[in-house]
């Protein structure tokens, strides 16, 4: 599957990230820099275990996705194989 790169963000509010939006309901994530990829694992496990905890206490509890979308890439650059 080819990634396009149309959007750039932040994951979980420090990961910096590319966003392929092509397909609106389920976004693509690429991280920006060569050490994203380990960050992005690590906020995932984080952000996983406190819904888990959270759920707990709160069984009504639904979590937001935490993607904040900083700009729009206007370049038509190269395609990515390879979604992460």
């Amino acid at each position: 599957m080819k990634m396009k790169r149309t959007h750039k963000g932040l994951m979980y509010g420090i990961v910096p990230v590319y966003l392929d939006f092509t397909i609106p309901q389920c976004p693509g994530v690429e991280g920006r820099f060569w050490g994203c990829e380990t960050l992005l694992t690590a906020c995932d496990l984080v952000f996983e275990v406190s819904c888990f905890l959270i759920s707990l206490a709160d069984p009504d509890f639904e979590p937001m996705f935490p993607i904040k979308i900083t700009g729009v890439l206007d370049w038509d650059g190269p395609e990515i194989s390879g979604v992460q």
